[in-house]
């Protein structure tokens, strides 16, 4: 049964990453263009927030499995933010990837 529940964490923490890094899957588009448009602002703030808050927990109450995946997300949300500073929105729509 522990057995079980180590694959199990480490599946659901794969996929955690896996969907903190997707808003990145226009990166080399951000910086081939210079324009951060394909990055929605708003989501990457709510990332960065949320996974920082679960971070805190995660070390607060000593569980890998809470703050591994989410101090990623926290890593990944501010190379998003970095992005966002480095080359600022031109547009006022998001771009298609």
């Amino acid at each position: 049964a522990e057995t079980r529940s180590y694959y199990l964490g480490l599946y659901g923490s794969a996929l955690c990453v896996i969907l903190f890094a997707s808003p990145l899957s226009t990166a080399a588009l951000v910086l081939a263009t210079g324009d951060s448009t394909s990055i929605y602002a708003p989501l990457t703030l709510a990332q960065c927030v949320n996974c920082g808050t679960w971070t805190v927990y995660g070390f607060a109450i000593g569980d890998v499995w809470v703050w591994g995946p989410n101090l990623v997300g926290t890593l990944l949300g501010l190379v998003q933010v970095g992005l966002k500073t480095a080359f600022p929105s031109r547009g006022k729509q998001a771009a298609d990837p």
